[in-house]
């Protein structure tokens, strides 16, 4: 009897379904674009499950996130809509959609990483007193992974100025 019970719980253990943190990090991209000074909020919109399909992992059972204002939509409707969007205008409505206190903070404090649930997220730069030649953005994230994001602030441009002088004078 106890070695049925100690296989049937055995068995329960493998059904339940674990939670995955994935590790995200903020790099400096290609171009040069540092995420030095730079502070960012992450706000959690959907959460859900990850799972494999057709070789592509993928986001199951998802539902509202942390910080998504409930109002008369359900999640399909919401995903519908943002999905619709550009990327400038989808931020622009999960600003309006954020509620409550981010769930981490990015900063050079923790070496812009972070360990997040699956789900979709806001990034926002939240830096004060940026250089002239930044600008402060927004990141919208799937993560069923760890993911790498590449700095999106343009790096600070560097120009040269190069004058040939030829002496076409004469003395005649």
């Amino acid at each position: 009897k106890i070695m049925a019970l100690v296989l049937a719980l055995v068995m329960v253990m493998g059904l339940a379904v674990t939670a995955s943190a994935a590790k995200i990090e903020i790099v400096t991209s290609d171009s040069g674009a540092s995420v030095e000074g730079h502070t960012y909020e992450v706000y959690q919109i959907f959460k859900g499950v990850a799972a494999e399909l057709d070789g592509e992992m993928v986001l199951t059972d998802v539902a509202f996130g942390a910080n998504y204002k409930l109002e008369d939509t359900d999640v399909e409707e919401a995903m519908a809509e943002i999905q619709a969007m550009t990327g400038l205008e989808a931020a622009a409505f999960l600003k309006e959609k954020i509620s409550g206190q981010a769930i981490v903070t990015l900063s050079d404090a923790n070496n812009w990483k972070a360990e997040l649930d699956d789900g979709y997220y806001l990034i926002l730069d939240v830096s004060e007193d940026l250089p002239d030649t930044e600008e402060a953005s927004a990141y919208i994230l799937k993560v069923v992974g760890d993911v790498e994001i590449k700095s999106k602030h343009d790096a600070t441009p560097v120009t040269y100025k190069k004058v040939d002088d030829v002496n076409d004078s004469t003395t005649e």
